[in-house]
């Protein structure tokens, strides 16, 4: 009986794992202010004023980070497991918001604050688990040899990490909106074309218009910031360097 019960127990953790890892890093949900019923690992439910979100497997799982797409000037409250996370919306025009999470996770529920749903036109769980590596911390031979989609992936940390630093401080939407969401475009942009050199240069301007925010009095508040903005300036520094770029 007992090994029967050390089986089962086996067994059950086994499966749990595999559906856990068959979830993907990024689940994207175009809602276009419409509940969407029916999703291949999601649920999605709208009531009068909220629409909610569950795996659909019933069970907890990791989310990382949520970004968040409203539409018009609606602003809603986002709730994980029905603790208060963030206001989002309300802006005047649609506009992305981040907000990160780091926990196994439930439910998700996007509440409007006015007597109307709040008009969702998208929502993104990312469930990969963030941990921040310093580029400083690579040797100068792995600096030297990095590609330039290396680069932007280095870059995209860097910003999700200042993201979570940032949450819950009263400047963080705006540092994304002016600041971190353009770095991350152009980190991405250069994943999408690893060996064209002709994106070095646009990626170095990317990096060139975040500096006002990375040379500020903001970066004092944290030394964990302290290290994103030698980071941000190593990297341009390589970057100059190795594609001859000018600044």
């Amino acid at each position: 009986m007992q090994h029967c019960l050390i089986s089962w127990v086996i067994t059950a953790g086994l499966s749990a794992s595999v559906w856990a890892a068959a979830l993907p890093e990024v689940i994207e949900l175009p809602l276009d202010g419409k509940a969407l019923l029916q999703h291949e690992h999601v649920i999605i439910a709208r009531g009068k004023d909220h629409l909610s979100l569950k795996f659909k497997d019933g069970q907890e799982h990791y989310v990382e980070n949520l970004e968040v797409r409203m539409l018009g000037d609606d602003a809603a409250k986002v709730v994980i497991d029905g603790g208060y996370t963030a206001t989002v919306g309300g802006v005047g025009k649609e506009q992305d918001y981040p907000m990160v999470v780091r926990a196994n996770t439930l439910e998700i529920t996007v509440r409007s604050v006015a007597d109307k749903p709040a008009r969702v036109e998208s929502l993104k769980i990312n469930t990969r688990k963030h941990i921040y590596s310093s580029y400083q911390n690579l040797s100068r031979k792995q600096r030297q040899e990095i590609l330039l989609k290396g680069v932007g992936e280095q870059l995209q940390s860097l910003v999700d990490e200042f993201i979570v630093l940032s949450t819950g401080r009263p400047f963080a939407h705006d540092v994304f909106r002016r600041f971190l969401r353009p770095l991350k475009q152009a980190a991405l942009q250069v994943q999408r074309k690893p060996q064209d050199a002709k994106e070095a240069p646009g990626l170095l301007k990317a990096i060139e218009d975040a500096s006002l925010l990375f040379e500020s009095d903001i970066m004092s508040l944290d030394g964990r910031y302290e290290i994103l903005s030698r980071d941000l300036l190593a990297i341009k520094k390589d970057l100059v360097r190795k594609y001859k770029l000018k600044k």
